[in-house]
């Protein structure tokens, strides 16, 4: 099972800024501008999961719709069998603790209650109204299309404070 975003954020010993989406096929794919922000990269979490709510996330929502995001939707058991896992398997986590308190606050199946949430009055804008946006044109047309209305995609920033600017690293 491929996690979702939130669940790697949860596993991840740092937190990478960019804008993911996948391609048929499933490969995974980066697109728009690139933001480069401080960041403490010194320090590596050596206790995970994370609490949700120390991840960099805020969820954007539409007042009055149901709001059902997969993208940030957890399953604890998920995230628990990928920390023993990468244990195991993995020289970077070997000397990882897992946090039994942090795993335990996660839902069973569901969205963590205290992730940041901006709600909005917009409306958002049908699929039907916007063109699939087109990437540098390659030989392969089938690869011009950077995505459309059915490819998953996901973006997060970091928010709160930053210790120490990448280039002091």
């Amino acid at each position: 099972m491929i996690p979702s975003p939130v669940q790697e954020m949860l596993i991840a010993r740092a937190l990478p800024i960019m804008r993911v989406y996948i391609k048929p096929g499933r490969q995974r794919g980066y697109s728009g501008h690139c933001v480069n922000l401080p960041q403490n990269v010194k320090v590596l979490a050596t206790s995970l999961p994370r609490y949700p709510k120390e991840l960099s996330v805020i969820i954007v929502k539409v007042k009055g719709r149901d709001n059902t995001f997969r993208d940030v939707a957890v399953r604890r058991e998920k995230v628990h069998n990928a920390l023993l896992w990468l244990v195991q398997n993995n020289p970077h986590y070997s000397e990882l603790e897992i946090n039994e308190d942090a795993l335990n606050s996660l839902p069973e199946n569901g969205i963590p209650a205290d992730l940041m949430t901006v709600e909005t009055e917009n409306e958002i804008i049908s699929n039907d109204d916007v063109m699939p946006d087109l990437g540098p044109p390659t030989d392969n047309l089938s690869e011009d299309i950077v995505y459309n209305d059915s490819t998953d995609m996901n973006s997060f920033l970091p928010v709160g404070d930053q210790q120490e600017r990448e280039i002091e690293a």
